[in-house]
């Protein structure tokens, strides 16, 4: 189990030192890859806001039928007296 420890620690600096040291590089953004990059942000916060309303939905819902569940149960009980 050790070794797998020290492989990723070695994978971990190996990784650290080749993105730290600087070479220059000659890179072109065309507007077609900032368009798509920016696409892609959207899409990423789109479905984030809606996988929330999800969640949230559900938690309304369960709180909704926990309270409508407290409710009747109590009736219950004031019908029994």
């Amino acid at each position: 189990m050790t070794w797998i420890r020290s492989l990723t620690t070695s994978i971990v600096l190996v990784a650290f030192f080749c993105f730290m040291l600087p070479r220059q590089v000659y890179a072109y953004l065309d507007p077609g890859s900032v368009s798509y990059m920016l696409q892609l942000l959207l899409a990423s916060l789109v479905g984030a806001l809606f996988a929330t309303k999800i969640v949230w939905t559900k938690i309304k819902i369960f709180f909704k039928n926990l309270r409508t569940d407290q409710k009747q149960s109590g009736n219950k009980h004031d019908d029994e007296k």
